[in-house]
């Protein structure tokens, strides 16, 4: 650094974003090692602190830093973004932040996000493991009851080990509480080019879909943080294309768990009654993938039903930007005129 103030807008948004990327690290190096002491980490997150504050002093005096824009991709390397869904604060614990407030209730959590951190969670114990990368192709999620927006713990165990196939399990809690439970199977891959092929037409690309947003239909903080296309055929059919600019934690993950950290949305996409008058939470969660999304973009073409006995069925075709990638399925408890 030369000590040399910005001349331009856009070098103070990009000098912010920095001290407030360094100030966030730093925060994040410093609470994991009070929870769990290493002098290596403690000494990063000094220095980050220490670097953070030579980065404001580049700063217009007049300048208040928190009015600033965040940047929403970093301008060297695409790392830097806004606040993610969940924050690290442990080997096995993370923080939920207001982006995950739920729909049904804006002080719990929307469980979309929590069921992409169980993804992450499961890949990360399966690098730490193995060096030939299986893909999770069946994820089956039991939601077992809500969380707030707050600290969450994870735990991952292989249930069934194997060379080619094995079936993981990870599970999310609160304050000792179990709120949601993955299994998961993963495959190793080869190639079978020759007799791929698949009878199901890809969705039209998200800008052939007119834009709609979904706090039209829904609150909370992770429903305002999706951007949809929607193309609305009736109550209870609908496609559409979904995807946040929002990390789902914050540390490298795959495009895989992000796009998972999407799929419980498809419930509430495609309402079939006024969700002010009928409430429908789902107490599961099964995707089937026959290969891994791509992208950011993901295609839900999604049918949602209610039987006569309170008891729905929430279903979609899962696609990306290159064409389908496999089935999603939702349980739901439908309850008129009464809370979740």
């Amino acid at each position: 650094m030369t000590g040399q103030r910005p001349r331009s807008a856009n070098d103070v948004e990009v000098l912010a974003a920095v001290a407030r990327l360094l100030s966030r690290a730093a925060d994040r190096a410093l609470v994991i090692s009070s929870n769990e002491p290493d002098l290596l980490l403690e000494c990063l997150g000094l220095g980050a602190r220490i670097t953070a504050g030579r980065v404001y002093g580049l700063l217009p005096e007049n300048v208040e830093i928190e009015e600033l824009p965040l940047a929403q991709s970093d301008p060297f390397d695409g790392r830097l973004g806004p606040m993610a869904y969940f924050e690290r604060l442990s080997l096995t614990d993370f923080r939920a932040t207001e982006h995950t407030g739920g729909a049904w209730r804006e002080d719990e959590q929307h469980v979309a996000a929590s069921l992409g951190l169980l993804a992450h969670v499961v890949e990360l114990d399966r690098d730490e493991r193995r060096s030939d990368t299986p893909v999770l192709t069946r994820l089956s999620f039991d939601i077992l009851g809500t969380m707030p927006v707050g600290d969450v713990g994870t735990t991952v165990r292989v249930l069934r080990p194997g060379r080619t196939i094995e079936l993981v399990e990870a599970r999310m809690s609160h304050d000792g509480r179990d709120a949601v439970v993955l299994r998961a199977w993963l495959q190793t891959t080869g190639d079978t080019t020759g007799v791929a092929g698949t009878s199901i037409a890809p969705l039209p690309a998200p800008g052939e879909f007119p834009a709609w947003s979904p706090t039209a239909a829904w609150p909370g903080g992770f429903i305002k943080s999706v951007t949809v296309h929607q193309d609305h055929i009736e109550p209870g059919r609908a496609r559409f294309w979904a995807r946040t600019n929002t990390p789902l934690v914050d540390e490298p993950h795959s495009r895989l768990a992000a796009s998972v950290g999407l799929f419980d949305i498809a419930n509430g996409m495609a309402v079939r009654e006024d969700p002010e008058r009928v409430h429908f939470p789902n107490l599961d969660l099964t995707a089937h993938l026959h290969r891994s999304p791509v992208g950011d973009w993901v295609g839900f073409d999604t049918t949602v039903t209610f039987s006569a006995d309170g008891v729905g069925l929430t279903s979609s075709v899962l696609h990306d930007v290159e064409g389908p990638v496999g089935s999603l399925n939702q349980i739901l408890t439908v309850r008129p005129g009464r809370p979740a």
